[in-house]
């Protein structure tokens, strides 16, 4: 609990399973985020969740008629074909980069679990034998760029997540204090996500309590 006691500008929270799970609001999650910045707290959501299709991204990142530099892959549930993953294939053997917005293995919708990018992500990594460049959670870049931006350190910002790897794995690493939340993913363990963290909560709704105690 000490380290949660010296947390004063910056709480990173994660969105998808820590302040709503599929399309359902984590009960207290509203009335938490709330608490937080009354508090004074500065607080950041982080979230490797895809927004758009790879397509779209391919078509916005190289110009018409010219070689793709970079392969992007993200959430392949909007429609990901092998004839994707064979062009993305024939790119990065034609001397592209392959980025990717996330690495995890499973995503939790509505109805259950669903494969997550990083089962496409280690596929071309295979294949290839490149090794991905991870924009999102746990790029260390994309968890100290908030409090950087407040010419604060790593040291003063708490992670909160619902992911093992991405979330507390990604914190430890950059040396945030981290609270795991058992809604979401965080119910049970995953595999290759042995992560210290600080606390565990059942909810984000517990924050407070926590850390006010």
């Amino acid at each position: 609990m000490g380290r949660l006691t010296g947390i004063d500008t910056v709480l990173l929270l994660d969105l998808d399973g820590t302040l709503y799970v599929g399309s359902q609001v984590v009960p207290g999650a509203p009335e938490t985020v709330r608490w937080l910045r009354a508090q004074g707290l500065t607080v950041r959501f982080t979230t490797n969740t895809d927004s758009i299709s790879p397509t779209a991204l391919a078509d916005r990142l190289a110009g018409p008629g010219e070689r793709a530099t970079h392969v992007l892959v993200a959430d392949p549930g909007h429609g990901a074909t092998y004839d994707d993953l064979d062009a993305a294939f024939r790119a990065l053997r034609s001397e592209a980069q392959l980025v990717t917005t996330q690495v995890n293995r499973i995503a939790r919708r509505d109805d259950g679990e669903h494969l997550d990018t990083g089962g496409w992500v280690r596929l071309l990594e295979h294949a290839t034998g490149q090794t991905a460049r991870v924009l999102g959670k746990p790029s260390p870049e994309f968890l100290t760029a908030p409090p950087n931006a407040l010419g604060r350190g790593a040291q003063s910002a708490l992670v909160v997540g619902d992911d093992l790897a991405a979330d507390i794995g990604g914190g430890h690493a950059v040396g945030a204090a981290t609270v795991l939340v058992r809604s979401g993913k965080g119910d049970r363990p995953k595999p290759g996500a042995d992560a210290e963290l600080d606390a565990v909560v059942d909810s984000v709704a517990d924050l407070p309590g926590l850390l006010q105690g």
